[in-house]
């Protein structure tokens, strides 16, 4: 007889009702949980890229603020100096 069919009987005395589980069935219910393991996991690592992507937006954004500051600046210089040579 192949294991995949060998049943296992439990009698579950207190509520008097037999319960049929099939390797089968056990071996779906493994699978299921494997599968939520894996999710879980899947999720965290997402969470943690998730993360790591929105701190370097955030920190590309700031770098974005200094450089329109030095831009700005620069400019001034600029127009200061053009003032200054056409005199």
């Amino acid at each position: 007889m192949s294991s995949k069919f060998f049943k296992f009987w439990i009698r579950v005395r207190s509520l008097g009702v037999d319960l049929l589980i099939t390797n089968e069935k056990i071996g779906q219910a493994s699978s299921f949980f494997s599968q939520i393991g894996e999710g879980l996991c899947n999720y965290e690592r997402s969470d943690l890229m998730l993360n790591v992507l929105l701190k370097a937006n955030q920190n590309a954004k700031e770098l974005n603020r200094v450089w329109e500051q030095a831009v700005e600046e620069l400019m001034l210089e600029k127009e200061t100096l053009i003032t200054e040579i056409e005199r």
